[in-house]
């Protein structure tokens, strides 16, 4: 999720699992809707709400492999939406460490590779 404020910054979060920041986000759930996945994703992990969604764009392919610290091996298939909170103070949660308001130039350094390869594919930098 590219989740904007009010002053054009986006949400992202720094994660447990690599230390790395990242849009907020996670795995389908059986029966769930993509767009009930990425509202549901946001507040489990930054305590966000989001109202309506905006299709950014599907990234996939070969750079699309990630290996996470746990050695679980993932080719994926990132549905990016874009949308505006309800709420402005986020909050890390479980799965996160730290949550901002921030911009991909800032945090270009320090994304998780999963993130960097869809704001890249997306046009973000």
């Amino acid at each position: 999720m590219v989740v904007r404020n009010e002053g054009g910054q986006i949400l992202f979060q720094r994660r447990s699992d690599n230390g790395l920041w990242s849009l907020p986000g996670g795995m389908l759930e059986m029966g769930d809707s993509l767009e009930d996945t990425a509202r549901r994703e946001v507040f489990e992990e930054v305590g966000i709400t989001v109202q309506s969604l905006a299709l950014l764009g599907v990234v996939s392919g070969p750079e699309c492999f990630y290996r996470y610290p746990n050695g679980d091996e993932v080719w994926n298939v990132t549905v990016v939406f874009q949308s505006e909170p309800i709420a402005q103070n986020p909050t890390a949660k479980d799965e996160s460490l730290e949550a901002r308001w921030s911009t991909f130039a800032s945090m270009q350094l320090n994304l998780s590779p999963p993130t960097r390869t869809a704001a890249n594919k997306l046009g973000f930098f």
